[in-house]
């Protein structure tokens, strides 16, 4: 019985295997690479930010985007900010059809879709104010073939690389939109 149970384990594993190896990750490039901020001195001030989302992991994204920039810190109330940004994310996430019929034929079919990751932004530092729109996008596709051509980027580590440079590229605008102090 135990030799019966390794082989099912070792089918099922096999199985799995090939299937998380037939995904690949393309990035859209409707977007540039961020710009780099130029290094700050310790001895200036940085300007205090506070930032408002309904959504946690955008808002928990751009923060992390506006520490590593090293021109912000983070305020808890809009009272003791500089500037003021309000995000919003579109849901343009795809429907789950194509994967669906895909696991449905035991891929046989192929499945893509693209996940794009939109936010727009509305940054107030008292009188000057500015609204951003920002997207970029990252299509996956999973076809068990896939495995053969391996040079292909995990698609995982691909859409948070998009999702990454989408924050970067907003807190890179928003310092060239002059609202440092």
């Amino acid at each position: 019985m135990k030799t019966k149970q390794r082989s099912l384990l070792a089918l099922s594993t096999s199985i799995a295997a090939l299937l998380l190896g037939g995904c690949a990750g393309f990035k859209g490039h409707n977007l540039p690479k961020a710009n780099n901020l130029s290094p700050k001195s310790q001895t200036e001030a940085k300007t205090k930010c506070y930032t408002e989302c309904k959504v946690a992991t955008v808002k928990t994204s751009f923060d992390e985007a506006l520490l590593s920039s090293n021109r912000f810190t983070l305020v808890e109330s809009p009272k003791e900010a500089d500037v003021v940004v309000r995000l919003t994310s579109y849901n343009e996430r795809p429907v789950g059809i194509p994967p669906f019929l895909s696991g449905l034929t035991f891929m046989i079919l192929p499945c893509w879709f693209t996940d794009v990751t939109h936010v727009g932004a509305e940054v107030r530092r008292g009188s000057l104010s500015q609204t951003y729109n920002i997207k970029d996008s990252s299509t996956i596709m999973i076809w068990p073939p896939l495995i053969l051509a391996a040079p292909f980027a995990p698609p995982l580590k691909v859409a948070r690389e998009v999702s990454e440079n989408v924050y970067q590229t907003l807190v890179s605008k928003i310092e060239q939109d002059g609202f440092l102090k």
